[in-house]
């Protein structure tokens, strides 16, 4: 395993939009190799986020899904810029932790 750290980005796909929340949450195109942290600046398509968490969803199987992310922005209002099958851009993460092998 290697280190690694930096400000990254990366692309997701907006699968549900609690707009009166003010959450999206969104499925990573291609799921990062390592861990990351939000900073103040950090943005999902220009938006400010207040809170990240994994999604609580499950397969068909029962097994939780791992590929979700819940986006808690600082703007309630500006969940309504996202629709269902939007593809976004997370920018402003820091990367955190170790590559996955």
């Amino acid at each position: 395993m290697s280190a690694c750290s930096g400000i990254v980005q990366t692309r997701l796909i907006v699968e549900f939009v609690l707009d009166l929340e003010g959450i999206v949450i969104a499925k990573y195109v291609h799921r990062p190799m390592q861990g990351f942290s939000l900073q103040a600046s950090s943005t999902l398509n220009g938006c400010l986020i207040e809170s990240l968490t994994i999604a609580r969803a499950w397969k068909g199987d029962g097994s939780r899904r791992r590929d979700l992310v819940a986006f808690r922005l600082m703007a309630l209002k500006d969940a309504k810029k996202f629709t269902s099958g939007d593809e976004v851009l997370l920018e402003g993460v820091e990367a955190r932790g170790f590559l996955r092998e």
